[in-house]
């Protein structure tokens, strides 16, 4: 077996905007950008010659425009988008089995079982390189080294449209002057708590102690980035693996809650997620929702359930509710930080705060059966990390080093005083209703909840609530993802047993959950993705699904 550098990192440069330039030779040369329009809209992604001007992905339309007075905007041709990065992978497989793909234009190849057919690694690379121009028109830029973290650094340096080979005896001469935003799993956030450190380059990374920087980035990442630094790195290259989760999210901007707002983004995450488990004809039994708020402060709440389910309106509904559980501790933790602001200890004074609700321990489960006004106690859980919690309860995990803008004071603080007038007898706990809990924990409990005589479904508490209800808080990103898959081909039906659970893929309501997008799929299939949908899904402006399911890989 060979034992010199034999990982090859392919990564197709600009990659819609080359293709766009591939298929309209006029574009040749020209900055573009694929997506938005001078008078608004995202640029998806943007050429070489834009890039030089300071455009890229995600940024306005009109900002572009204003640093690139002759750009081009093109419509994308998402239906080639796949079809041509197949073509690259293909041209891959000629000289290896061993691909691993990690995004639509980008992937992993072990050579060393390859050398003694094609050459050394350098020279497949080249090769390789030469073909992929020859035969499908793209430019690709490879790095080859010894680790995975090594030659993904060195395609980058090689951009654009180039080959950088790092032998093991140069590695670390490599790497010390290159800045730390090329290494993986390095983003804005700890970019900047380095800099402020003084730490620019891997050299100055790896120089630093690990105890340091673990103290700096946290125990996990900050042991991880400085075996990488000294490119200790194990990982091999590993074939096609099964998904173990799927998932989406949507960038927002900073936009305030709404009742609509929410429900409309996230059941367009829940279907595309959906969609894409039953294709695969997957079905998953945890849901996980994410809320990011203005200055990068992430919060997680998750829900594991007895049965998988894969319907989209199942989807929505359990992430609407994780997601409020999630906004509403946001709104009691920003109001609890403006009464220590203002001096005052006791939070249940009147007229200066409102207990949102929110999560609540796995004790008080059993409590909000006989009181379902009680406020939720958000301290106890807030320890407790998403890992850890028993099946059938909500967890939540955040990163307290992490602080949210507090320019959501002012808009918040609006639906705060607006709600002093309500009812004391209303419960504003949100949560997955008591009795929801019990019908996905334990059969038993639920057989008792149906001898007590509850003949109704338990009505969903966000279509239910009234509107001063809802807090207002800043949000700019929300995401869905569904793990602990299974295979399911087919759905397995159930006794009715009164009140039938919806969530129940086995129950009739249930199954007619499915059997409509079931049905929706084949159409979809046919004519095309926004051909049919669910309204709010449909509603939904901004970037296409097309480009979105390009970008979104299970993981």
């Amino acid at each position: 077996m060979y034992e010199g550098a034999a990982i090859l990192h392919a990564d197709l440069d600009a990659f819609y905007a080359s293709v766009e330039q591939l298929l309209d030779p006029s574009l040749r040369g020209r900055p573009i950008a694929v997506g938005g329009s001078a008078a608004g809209g995202v640029v998806l992604a943007a050429s070489y010659e834009a890039k030089r001007f300071g455009v890229s992905g995600g940024m306005p339309g009109r900002r572009a425009r204003e640093l690139c007075p002759q750009i081009t905007f093109v419509r994308g041709h998402f239906d080639r988008y796949q079809q041509l990065a197949d073509a690259v992978i293909a041209i891959l497989h000629d000289v290896t089995p061993a691909i691993e793909r990690i995004s639509i234009d980008e992937a992993f190849a072990d050579v060393s079982g390859s050398v003694h057919l094609f050459g050394s690694p350098d020279v497949i690379a080249d090769r390789l390189r030469r073909q992929v121009r020859r035969e499908v028109g793209l430019p690709i830029s490879i790095g080859v080294a010894r680790t995975k973290h090594l030659a993904k650094i060195a395609s980058q340096v090689a951009k654009p449209d180039g080959l950088v080979v790092v032998a093991p005896e140069r590695e670390q001469e490599f790497l010390d002057p290159l800045p730390v935003a090329l290494m993986w799993g390095i983003g804005p956030v700890a970019q900047g708590k380095l800099k402020a450190e003084g730490i620019h380059t891997i050299g100055q990374l790896a120089a630093a102690s690990p105890g340091s920087v673990q103290r700096l980035l946290g125990e996990a990442a900050g042991k991880k980035l400085s075996a990488l630094a000294h490119n200790e790195d194990a990982r091999r290259v590993s074939g096609a693996a099964r998904a173990r989760s799927v998932g989406a999210q949507s960038a927002m901007g900073r936009q305030s809650t709404t009742p609509e707002g929410v429900r409309a983004v996230l059941n367009h995450l829940a279907d595309r997620v959906a969609v894409r488990l039953r294709a695969k004809h997957r079905a998953g039994r945890t849901v996980t929702v994410r809320v990011r708020y203005p200055g990068l402060r992430s919060v997680t709440r998750s829900l594991t359930l007895n049965e998988p389910v894969a319907a989209t309106l199942t989807l929505t509904e359990i992430a609407e509710q994780l997601a409020w559980q999630a906004i509403r501790d946001e709104a009691n933790r920003l109001d609890q930080a403006e009464l220590g602001e203002l001096g005052v200890t006791d939070p249940a004074r009147p007229g200066k705060t409102r207990n949102w609700g929110g999560t609540a321990s796995p004790s008080q489960n059993s409590s909000r059966n006989s009181d379902p006004s009680r406020n939720s106690d958000t301290s106890q859980h807030s320890s407790r990390s998403q890992n850890s919690s028993p099946r059938g309860t909500l967890s939540q995990n955040s990163d307290p080093s992490q602080d949210s803008s507090r320019s959501q004071s002012p808009s918040r603080s609006q639906n705060s005083s607006r709600s002093q007038n309500s009812s004391s007898s209303r419960s504003s706990s949100w949560e997955v209703p008591a009795a929801a809990l019990v019908t996905e924990t334990s059969p038993e409990r639920s057989s008792r909840a149906v001898r007590a005589g509850a003949a109704e479904p338990v009505p969903d508490p966000v279509r239910t609530a009234e509107p001063q209800d809802f807090p207002l808080v800043q949000i700019s990103l929300l995401a869905i993802s569904v793990s602990n898959l299974v295979v399911r081909h087919v759905v397995q039906q159930e006794l009715a047993v009164t009140p039938e659970d919806p969530r129940r893929e086995g129950t009739q309501p249930g199954a007619a959950r499915l059997a409509v997008d079931t049905s929706m799929d084949a159409v979809r299939a046919k004519y095309g993705r926004n051909a049919v949908g669910y309204l709010p899904a449909m509603s939904q402006p901004g970037v296409p699904d097309e480009f979105r399911e390009l970008a979104e890989k299970d993981g």
